[in-house]
């Protein structure tokens, strides 16, 4: 509970208002809170994407040319410990493809989405080849998440090419890209926007996906963004916020440098922010090293609220994978949208809740649109100024703001 002498009641309270109004249509998740896992474990060789429903993770893994059968897809419950995690722990289920399957010619199983559809939660996946012209074309795999059936799938409209990543808006459109979005065919660049005949999954009917519109990509200063290497994408709730994620092991540091998280504003598809690699003292950072004796990449991401504790080692909101070690281990980093302020504090100064502020205006002057101050109980005397949208919650028992 937040309590501010009478003076400040009423600027408070239309600050919190908005802000409450529209939290859930523009949260932005900046403050990295560590890796966890960061280790090789019995899921982490050649994993490509994750996704959620609301009490499992979903992970996707490729597998190598030579191979004939590779465990395409990984359901875990969200209460197990993804450090020990293996194919045979109680609750999880290994989606096996083999050498029959109808999936068995894709090498590819990119970063995958959770969509519902008339109270059904289907598992979305794009599937390709690493020799991306030749048949069977780019498809896009769906799943049922309850009993991880596979449904069907359906060769993506267009020009041969792959598709590492699916994000599905909350509206039922599919949006993807090549891996390369800057290629010299303007068609090939840029978001791919696509419609599904969702209720044809319910039916014996064929799930049909249609074309729609190709989306340019912009910088902060209008400029053409164009990523190097696509790997993951996904909408924050209310759709406002398009999370992508870029990079590859064999990049230079130059190129990494362009990579990693982008933001991106679906108003305008102006990317709107972007991590630092390894820029200390920054608070959106996403440091990955490729080349060397690790050849890091990027994979994919998600979107979860797992504050409440119930992801063990697990926090925050935005989640990304890091695959390590000739993509044997897995570093899976995590991101809050909360800074925490702490009055009695008096060692670091990141806004983690191990490090927290010790003022309200020193995490206003870290804070971006979106973000949440989360104030421990205490009296905080100092003047303030709310000069952008944020939310403003106590931890721990009232926090007193201006006295």
């Amino acid at each position: 509970m937040l309590r501010a002498p009478q003076c400040t009641v009423l600027a408070l309270m239309a600050a919190l208002t908005t802000t409450s109004a529209r939290a859930q249509l523009f949260e932005a998740h900046y403050l990295f809170r560590g890796g966890y896992p960061i280790a090789q474990t019995g899921w982490s060789s050649r994993v490509e994407g994750v996704a959620h429903d609301n009490e499992y993770w979903y992970f996707t893994k490729s597998r190598l040319p030579a191979t004939v059968s590779w465990h395409a897809i990984l359901k875990v419950p969200v209460g197990t410990d993804l450090l020990s995690v293996t194919v045979n722990s109680p609750g999880v289920t290994a989606y096996l493809v083999n050498n029959v399957h109808p999936l068995a010619d894709y090498t590819n199983f990119g970063d995958p989405d959770v969509y519902n559809f008339n109270g059904v939660d289907y598992l979305v996946v794009p599937v390709s080849r690493y020799d991306e012209c030749f048949f069977p074309a780019t498809s896009i795999a769906f799943f049922r998440c309850d009993t991880l059936a596979f449904l069907g799938s359906v060769a993506l409209p267009g020009p041969c090419g792959d598709a590492p990543w699916v994000a599905v808006s909350e509206s039922g459109e599919l949006f993807t890209s090549r891996t390369n979005v800057g290629l010299s065919d303007p068609a090939e660049r840029g978001l791919h926007v696509y419609h599904v005949d969702w209720a044809a999954l319910s039916n014996p009917n064929p799930v049909t996906i249609t074309y729609d519109r190709t989306i340019p990509l912009y910088d902060e200063n209008n400029q053409p963004l164009v990523p190097g290497h696509m790997q993951g994408g996904e909408f924050a709730p209310g759709d406002r916020l398009l999370y992508l994620s870029t990079g590859f092991f064999n990049d230079d540091n130059s190129t990494a440098d362009r990579e990693g998280i982008h933001v991106i504003d679906t108003t305008t598809y102006r990317r709107v922010r972007h991590s630092t690699r390894g820029v200390s003292g920054q608070l959106f950072d996403f440091y990955y090293n490729p080349g060397g004796s690790t050849e890091e990449s990027p994979q994919g991401l998600t979107l979860w609220d797992l504050d409440d504790g119930r992801a063990p080692g697990i926090k925050g909101q935005l989640h990304v994978l890091v695959a390590e070690n000739f993509f044997e281990n897995i570093d899976f980093k995590h991101y809050t949208r909360a800074l925490t302020v702490d009055r009695n504090w008096t060692g670091c100064h990141s806004g983690t809740p191990t490090c927290p502020f010790q003022t309200i205006p020193a995490a206003l002057n870290a804070a971006w649109v979106g973000a949440e101050v989360r104030i421990r109980a205490g009296s905080y005397p100092s003047p303030m100024n709310i000069s952008q949208r944020v939310r403003l919650s106590s931890e721990n028992g009232i926090a007193r703001l201006g006295g």
